[in-house]
């Protein structure tokens, strides 16, 4: 074999073994991409459940505070009916103890 023969040879076999390990450098980036991805995915399902847990835990806790503001207002009507009706009888007054 001639020096040039051997020289092209060994030329064109480092050309494709570094394509050869771009290529593989590209695919173990794209690997890692993929985890990280799919890490990230996986952490946002988990939040996004988080947060409609929370959301419907919410709406929950805003169902019985509105539930009992409406007790309250009912029990205060309640307690206002009474002494709308004691108002009249306290204006005619006591009569155990008048005189005939």
């Amino acid at each position: 074999m001639q020096k040039s023969t051997l020289q092209i040879a060994v030329f064109s076999a480092l050309v494709v073994f570094e394509g050869v390990a771009v290529a593989a450098s590209i695919s173990t980036r794209v690997r890692v991409l993929e985890t990280q991805n799919g890490k990230q995915d996986q952490a946002l399902g988990q939040l996004k459940e988080t947060q409609q847990q929370q959301h419907q835990q919410w709406q929950e806790t805003d169902n019985r505070i509105q539930l009992l503001e409406r007790k309250v207002q009912g029990l205060d009507q309640q307690l206002q009916k009474p002494k709308a009706a004691e108002e009249p009888a306290k204006k005619q007054g006591d009569k155990r103890y008048a005189y005939p």
